[in-house]
């Protein structure tokens, strides 16, 4: 069964960039495709969408729950976190994360 992790972001106004693939750790986009290599993530969307949204959904689709949960224990993935949560609340960025 697969398991789905999104990250949605919210912001007021255009004038700032959300998160985004060019912000992340290299460390953290190998990771991720090291992962799609072994088969453990089916698929991402990391892109930045329409730049004039106030909305952004990035996900990440995993094998399965175990897969998704080992991923997010991953030094890189932990990295990568930090600095979205710090990147997103000096810049008024609200986010979620839906699991499905």
């Amino acid at each position: 069964m697969s398991y789905t992790v999104k990250l949605v972001q919210q912001r007021d106004n255009t004038s700032t960039n959300f998160w985004s693939q060019s912000n992340m750790p290299a460390e953290t986009i190998s990771k991720m495709d090291e992962l799609k290599a072994s088969g453990e993530i089916i698929s991402y969307d990391l892109s930045d969408g329409d730049p004039n949204a106030l909305s952004k959904v990035m996900s990440i689709t995993f094998r399965t729950p175990l897969s998704a949960f080992d991923a997010e224990e991953d030094p890189a993935m932990i990295k990568s976190a930090k600095e979205r949560a710090t990147y997103c609340l000096a810049n008024n960025i609200s986010w979620s994360v839906e699991t499905y």
